[in-house]
This record gives structure tokens, sequence and C-alpha cells, in this order.
């Protein structure tokens, strides 16, 4: 059981397509992928078969559903999950007092953005907010290929959490991701805020900031990246997926701090508010 790997785009996608149209035959799931995933057919009976091996998926006369066990397993271990973490208290991070601060480290890009979700998750339940302010030297997040960091996103706008975030550099790919998700996101692009043009990320929560300061070579390695890159080919992108996996010592700081928060605030929203000019002309460079 909980064998699906989130991170495997074909297998959640198979998972995802079967659950939302029952009774599909493989070939006919095949053709309704075909829109948005390059796969061949006897790729995708392999992933089919071993989704049928692993109880997923059931295939009865022909045609594919949900297995309706490991649905339910799941929902009992999330449940039976979150009641557990609820009780005890101790494992959440917040309240923190005023002026508090904590430091968390990570292995990896991905491990900073899943130690991320996982904070903001707790700060969310013990004091949820209705904005969300985020800024990110280059979108390297959006590039990803994880789908729950996607499912994380649509999550908290689906509870009322309007995202605002804000890329610092104009090059190809930053363009590129403000147009991406924009039912789920408000992506804007400035190249004279106030904070790092590289290396940097900012979450502003409430009165809580969260702040990682990447790792000089792996700063240098996306700033080589996104200043080089001029397509979304995947022999592009398979660069952004090597600069995910690069192992450093990546530290994620938290603080309690309302005054700090107002101000990164500021100098966030104000990109948000109408008529603000935040998408200079290509070529434009950043001062």
């Amino acid at each position: 059981m909980l064998r699906v790997d989130p991170s495997d785009e074909l297998m959640d996608a198979v998972v995802r397509t079967v659950a939302h149209q029952p009774g599909l035959t493989v070939a006919e799931l095949h053709t309704a992928m075909k829109k948005k995933h390059s796969v061949t057919l006897q790729h995708l009976y392999r992933k089919v078969n071993q989704l049928i091996e692993e109880e997923v998926l059931i295939k009865r006369k022909g045609t594919l559903t949900i297995n309706l066990f490991w649905l339910s397993y799941l929902q009992y271990f999330a449940s039976e999950s979150k009641k557990a973490m609820a009780k005890n208290t101790a494992l959440s991070v917040f309240p923190l007092k005023k002026g508090q601060r904590v430091t968390f480290t990570a292995d990896t890009l991905n491990g900073v953005q899943t130690l991320w979700h996982h904070l903001l998750i707790q700060l969310h339940r013990t004091a949820p907010q209705s904005t969300l302010y985020k800024y990110y030297s280059h979108a390297w997040w959006v590039w990803n290929k994880r789908t729950l960091d996607v499912a994380f996103y649509k999550k908290i706008y689906d509870s009322g959490v309007r995202c605002l975030w804000l890329y610092g550099n104009n090059t190809f790919l930053d363009r590129q991701a403000v147009n991406m998700y924009p039912d789920i996101l408000e992506s804007r692009i400035s190249i004279d805020v106030a904070l790092p043009p590289e290396g940097y990320n900012l979450n502003v929560y409430g009165d809580y900031v969260f702040e990682c300061v990447l790792p000089a070579h792996i700063a240098r390695h996306l700033d080589l990246v996104f200043h080089s890159a001029t397509t979304t080919k995947k022999e592009e992108l398979a660069l952004i997926d090597d600069v995910f996996a690069m192992q450093a010592e990546f530290t994620v700081t938290v603080w309690h701090n309302p005054t700090l928060a107002e101000k990164f605030r500021k100098q966030i929203g104000r990109y948000f508010l109408f008529g603000a000019k935040v998408m200079p002309e290509e070529g434009e460079q950043r001062n």
C-alpha cells in the first residue's frame, strides 16, 4: 500500500485520469492522455500493469477503475495520521514567540520545497491568513516535475488563501513561469524590488517570515541556467532537474517578526496593485 510515487509524472497522470474517468480501456486511456503526455501505448501498458500489481488499479473486462480498497486505506491512513499529529502538539513548530527564530536544514532544493510546505501547513493550522506573499529570485519551482508542488498551491487556493508570487529576474524561463498556473497563483516579475536578485527565497504569512538563502554554488547554477535558456525544450529543462538533485547544505529560517513581515508584505504587495508596472520589455536589464 501507498506505493504510488507522486514524483512519477506518468504514474500520477494515469491514476488521476482513471479516477476522473473510470471504465476506460488502456487504449482509451492512451487517447485521453496523449493531449498532455507523450507516451507510447506499450509504455503505458507497462505502467498500468505496475499499478495493477501494486493494487492501485483494478482491470475488469478490459476496463480500468481505482481499487476502492486502496482508496479506503489512503483515507484511513490520512485520517489517523492527522489525528495523531494534532494530539501531539510537540511536533508543531508554531506558535513562536515574537522575535523567536528557528532554523531547519535540507539536502536538496526538492527537500527545501517539501520542508517549506510542511511548515506552512503547520502555521496555517495555527494562524490562518488570507494571503501568502512570496519572492523567489528565479521561478525554479515552476519547472520542477513534482506534481505535489502544484497540488499544494491548488489546495491553499481552494481554502481561500491568495498567493502572490514575485520573481526577481526577467529571463525567458521567469517570463514563461508568470503565465503558468494562472488559476491558482498570481505571479509577477520585477527588476527593481529591493531584494537579492540571485539565490534568495522568501515567504511571508501573517507575522511570520520564511527565508532560504541558497548555497553560493547552487545560486550560480540557477543563474546560469535561467540566463542561458531560450526555450522550454526537455534538453534545457533537464539542466534544472540536475540542480534540483544537487546535494548541498540548505538552511530554512523561520521567525516571528511582525515588523519585518509587514515590510516584506509592502515590498511584494505593491507589484500586485492595479496599474503596477512589473513586466519590463524583453532585453531590459535589472538596475
